[in-house]
């Protein structure tokens, strides 16, 4: 069992401490809401989460109770783990803090010297950089790009050694606490990923916390013509004619493919490259992956530490099954899809390979890095999981055999494609950093083609960029290129009320998500601590949709000419793009 946070105690009190203080507020905040009742916290409990303001805006994270961390058992990795699993491994099985191994207690350093930073080639973009010592700092949840962003950040760092930048990338659910805090106490990074399934662009905007990159950036107008149609809109990543963030990365996709171990799946009799695994074949080959491994290894990992990742295998999975929508949104109706038999049919999925054994025990601790990293151990057989963990996986354990193919499918025949919307940006400008235009210099670069072609070199090419010429040189991991077809045939771009009618946005900025958030939710219906599904999703949705209506007329309000008809889509054929022709349509 994992000791108690204030049991034993012979290290000094650090930020780890307080984000698993803050995960079991979180807790306790999720059954307050759903009419649940929590534990009284402890007195030293107590005492520690009174000494730190509260961040407005942080999201509440599910802390399984103690009794259901399962003390991890004994994986009899296929390879040999590699060092920093080895040493996640023994921290774990000494009682350290799971859940947040990724996130460092200082920010993290880059070095100065990178074999990598010696391939890249700063160009100058004609910003003057101040001579003065300089410390810059980027946090991210974009674990998987690290090798690029600190080569890039090595090579900066030479040409200018007045500059230190530290980089620190944090599981979602960290974020989450740390972006929030920092804003608050206003020394927030200087550039930053905005908490997934936290605090939306829009509303981040509204607040004044980012800024935008028309001033700081010298190459923005360049970028923006070369990049493809359809990577800029207003209300996604431009808010009042001024562009906030750049996306780098293509959108088509989802991030709930089935990466496997090949060896286990051989042992259980299952090919899923010869046909995607319905929802019942799932669960079963779970099971007997699970009594195969007699307890050395298990059917399913699953990232529960992180919220947003319950979030993504409901909404993907229920997609798939007839509640289309990327924003949980039916785009003919303009509702949320959240009590839709599909999405509760998913849930019924989860809850099953739970009551089955089959699922890794202490998933619930576990943030994304650490579950994807137990998977390359072989502590589990199956992960549903995105693209972006094929460097990920690599560089955890390159001896690891495993494969990648189509999300689990509903069991009827019947697949609606996963919709997609216009893509937004992944990092945003804090609006009181000391050094906006030394963030901007460096934009300038990893936006910029070349910038581009050393990412997707330095990235393994394990996800498109957004120059189509870029990609067509790129050198893809196998498994990569061999799901072409598949991102083809599985998704297609969804309507968006913000490139209808780009007052959208207005409400978008005023729209706060309802708590528990939808990927909260689950994980407490996962665990228990939300026992009625069907009604729990159906107040979710109530109030989702009345959050909206509230937007919407507090956009009005402000001037903005929207209404809820700019979220409805009557002509949305979902297993077709959605395109310029059919917003036209709708004014005729």
């Amino acid at each position: 069992m994992t000791a108690p946070l204030h049991a034993n105690r012979t290290r000094p009190y650090n930020r780890r401490d307080a984000l698993r203080v803050a995960a079991g507020a979180g807790a306790a905040a999720l059954l307050a809401a759903c009419g649940g009742e929590a534990a009284a916290p402890t007195p030293t409990a107590a005492a520690r989460t009174a000494a730190p303001a509260t961040p407005a805006a942080a999201m509440p994270t599910v802390a399984p109770p103690i009794a259901a961390m399962s003390t991890m058992p004994t994986v009899a990795p296929t390879v040999a783990p590699t060092p920093q699993v080895a040493a996640m491994t023994a921290m774990t099985a000494t009682g350290g803090t799971a859940g947040a191994t990724s996130a460092p207690a200082m920010p993290t350093v880059v070095p100065r010297s990178s074999a990598a930073a010696g391939s890249l080639r700063l160009p100058d973009s004609g910003i003057r950089i101040p001579t003065d010592k300089i410390m810059l700092r980027m946090t991210d949840n974009a674990t998987n790009k690290a090798p690029f962003f600190n080569a890039v950040f090595a090579a900066y760092q030479q040409k200018y050694p007045n500059v230190t930048i530290a980089h620190d990338s944090l599981p979602g659910a960290e974020l989450g606490k740390v972006i929030p805090l920092g804003i608050q106490n206003e020394n927030a990074p200087d550039l930053f990923s905005l908490p997934p399934n936290g605090i939306p662009g829009p509303q981040a905007v509204r607040q004044g916390w980012v800024r935008p990159l028309d001033d700081i950036m010298p190459n923005l107008a360049a970028v923006k013509a070369a990049y493809p149609p359809g990577s800029f809109f207003e209300g996604t990543n431009v808010f009042g004619g001024k562009t906030y963030t750049i996306p780098t990365d293509g959108n088509q996709g989802y991030d709930t493919y089935l990466f496997y171990n090949t060896d286990y799946m051989k042992r259980a009799d299952v090919d899923p490259q010869t046909k995607p695994l319905t929802w019942d074949e799932y669960r079963v080959t779970a099971k007997k992956i699970t009594q195969q491994g007699a307890g050395q290894y298990f059917g399913v990992m699953i990232e529960g530490n992180d919220p947003p990742r319950w979030q993504a295998i409901v909404r993907n999975l229920a997609q798939m099954a007839g509640a289309p929508g990327d924003d949980s949104i039916n785009w003919k109706t303009g509702e949320y899809n959240y009590d839709s038999d599909a999405y509760l049919g998913v849930i019924e999925l989860l809850l099953g390979l739970k009551a089955d054994g089959s699922v890794f025990p202490g998933s619930l601790t576990l943030n994304a890095n650490d579950a994807r990293a137990r998977v390359s151990m072989g502590a589990a057989g199956m992960i549903l999981t995105g693209l972006y963990s094929i460097p990920f996986l690599k560089l955890q354990n390159p001896n690891f055999v495993y494969d990648v193919t189509s999300q689990p499918v509903p069991n009827g025949g019947m697949v609606t494609p996963v919709s997609y919307g216009p893509p937004a940006g992944q990092f945003w400008v804090y609006a009181k950093s000391k050094y906006p235009q030394v963030v901007g210099d460096i934009l300038a670069y990893t936006s910029s083609k070349e910038g581009q072609a050393a990412q997707l070199r330095l990235y393994d090419s394990a996800l498109p960029v957004r120059y189509p010429d870029v990609n067509a040189q790129g050198e893809f991991d196998p498994r990569m290129r061999r799901l072409f077809p598949l991102i083809e045939s599985q998704n297609r771009l969804g309507p968006s009320p913000t490139v209808r009618n780009p007052d959208a946005a207005t409400a978008l900025q005023e729209l706060r998500p309802p708590t528990p958030n939808f990927g909260t939710l689950v994980q407490g219906i996962y665990t228990g601590q939300v026992r009625d599904a069907r009604a729990a999703m159906r107040d979710l949705k109530v109030k989702s949709d009345m959050e909206l209506d509230r937007a919407i007329r507090a956009a009005q309000m402000k001037g903005a000419k929207v209404s809820r008809d700019d979220w409805k889509s009557p002509n949305w054929d979902p297993t077709k793009d959605y395109t310029q022709a059919d917003y036209d349509a709708l004014k005729r």
